[in-house]
């Protein structure tokens, strides 16, 4: 019995001419074919997602860059500055209560030496105790917005140099505002400060819409 190979297929010929074929080799070709799709159409797959972007080791190393960007340095600079800031009004109204004792709850007039009348007297609204406390109340309105979308605007890339013009200006902002709010200095010191403050986030609010939508 002689045996013959063609590149897809493997059959055998006998002495009268009848072709019997193979099958495990035919299996074999068929595998083999199967495989070899299976391949292409992975590594397809694959380059289409490297072309798009869309591979996740792509994005994860991309974001990893964005966070050791200098943008991303200097946005956590800033932001933790005026968190600090924000964070230190509370000492700051607790010392305006205690040096001009004004207390909200009976338990705080503890220093009335036991004096029920004189602890009732410390029961009481200070005009200096509320202004620090909406003051305080006013960074936790315009400082937790900043850190949010400011967050979001540094994932977008932005250039150092306006990104680090962005942050000063908010934080500075923010110290002017308190120094107004707190000292009572005149108007429009308080609201200009308020004012810039706001424009700023916006402007990095815009700058995160515009590259996010497309618009």
């Amino acid at each position: 019995m002689d045996r013959h190979r063609i590149p897809s297929l493997a059959y055998y010929t006998t002495r009268s001419g009848t072709m019997h074929y193979s099958s495990n080799s035919i299996s074999f070709s068929v595998n083999r074919l199967i495989k070899m799709e299976a391949t292409l159409s992975r590594v397809a797959r694959l380059q289409r997602e490297r072309r798009k972007g869309g591979s996740w080791m792509g994005k994860f190393s991309k974001m990893a860059d964005l966070i050791n960007s200098d943008v991303f340095l200097a946005f956590s600079t800033y932001t933790t500055i005026v968190i600090l800031k924000m964070m230190l009004m509370s000492p700051l109204t607790g010392y305006f209560r205690i040096t001009r004792k004004a207390f909200q709850n009976w338990e705080d007039t503890w220093m009335g030496k036991q004096d029920p009348e004189e602890r009732k007297k410390m029961l009481q609204t200070n005009p200096d105790v509320e202004r620090v406390r909406r003051c305080h109340h006013n960074d936790l309105e315009n400082i937790i917005p900043f850190v949010v979308i400011g967050l979001l605007y540094t994932l977008t890339g932005p250039d150092l140099s306006i990104a680090l013009l962005h942050f000063r200006v908010f934080v500075g902002s923010r110290f002017i505002h308190t120094v107004s709010y707190v000292m009572s200095l005149p108007q429009p010191s308080r609201a200009l400060s308020w004012v810039v403050g706001m424009i700023t986030t916006f402007s990095m609010a815009y700058r995160v819409l515009t590259t996010a939508l497309h618009l």
